[in-house]
């Protein structure tokens, strides 16, 4: 039996642009729906420049290589340790993002899929591998976390976050980092959030909606997202070809500095010593509207 959660949030802002702004927009919209289907192996020496945003990558801790020893099928690795930062003292850093020519409007209905792994010593608090963000310095609206080496997925309604999986909680065990007394376990205030938060968010949940765990092998993701936070907002997600969990509802950060969304891949974590090590291949994005050209072409 499908199991559902509803929780209500009733605030909003208005967002002005001018002429000028809009007329960019449309451009970067236009240009974006051009390039909106990406597929990326990883099976060139080097990683695609035209792809991928290399801005917060460190250079010397990412490369493409192969998957095993004298094998073709390759794969990229991007690394931490103990002499990186990137974003802070006690922050680590390093992430490859969607170039901004490919990047999509928000609210564009797109589905993503890789497959990645990890390794090395798990952070004991803040570690995200694979984010989708706005144009915003705020949090990304969707997000793979691994905090104390613990794979979960949140859902962001502007300042509250909602847990939505795990790879160690059926759903009405779920953790939370920042538990507060008022609100459930797993909605709690993002970083910097001063109060507590009430979600737009309703969660329906597949028969075994239990994550794997990439520290023992590669895991297979699929995500169908459209970002809303009109309450349009829809996230689905499959892991290993099993259906997790489908999430409606208000889905996005309100205050951003621009209409684009991107997706970024690496590892951006509280520090930690040791070395860690995210792994990405087969990484392939379509959207809704190619999706049904291919229907009608058939």
């Amino acid at each position: 039996m499908s199991r559902h959660r509803h929780i209500r949030k009733g605030t909003g802002y208005a967002i002005v642009a001018t002429a000028v702004v809009a007329a960019g927009l449309a451009a970067n919209e236009a240009k974006a729906t051009a390039t909106s289907t990406l597929s990326e192996s990883f099976n060139a020496e080097k990683l695609d420049r035209n792809l991928w945003w290399m801005r917060q990558a460190h250079l010397g801790h990412y490369a493409v290589m192969p998957k095993t020893p004298h094998a073709t099928d390759r794969m990229v690795a991007i690394r931490t340790d103990a002499m990186m930062r990137g974003c802070g003292r006690g922050c680590q850093r390093n992430e490859i993002r969607i170039a901004p020519h490919h990047q999509l409007k928000f609210g564009t209905e797109a589905t993503y899929s890789f497959s990645f792994r990890l390794a090395g010593k798990p952070s004991t608090a803040r570690w995200v591998s694979g984010q989708w963000k706005q144009q915003s310095d705020g949090s990304p609206f969707l997000a793979q976390r691994f905090d104390r080496g613990i794979f979960s997925i949140t859902v962001q309604d502007d300042d509250c976050r909602v847990t939505v999986a795990s790879s160690n909680s059926a759903p009405g065990m779920l953790p939370a980092t920042r538990a507060t007394p008022d609100v459930s376990s797993r909605v709690f205030p993002a970083a910097g959030a001063s109060s507590l938060c009430k979600a737009d968010i309703r969660i329906e949940y597949g028969e075994n909606p239990v994550l794997p765990d990439p520290y023992r092998g590669w895991v297979n993701m699929t995500y169908r997202l459209r970002g809303g936070c009109d309450g349009n907002g829809l996230v689905e997600i499959w892991a290993n070809g099993q259906f997790v969990a489908r999430v409606t509802g208000s889905i996005g950060i309100k205050k951003t500095a621009g209409p684009r969304q991107y997706f970024k891949f690496g590892i951006y974590r509280n520090f930690a010593p040791g070395t860690a090590t995210a792994y990405l291949d087969n990484f392939r994005r379509t959207t809704a509207a190619q999706r049904v050209a291919r229907q009608r072409a058939q």
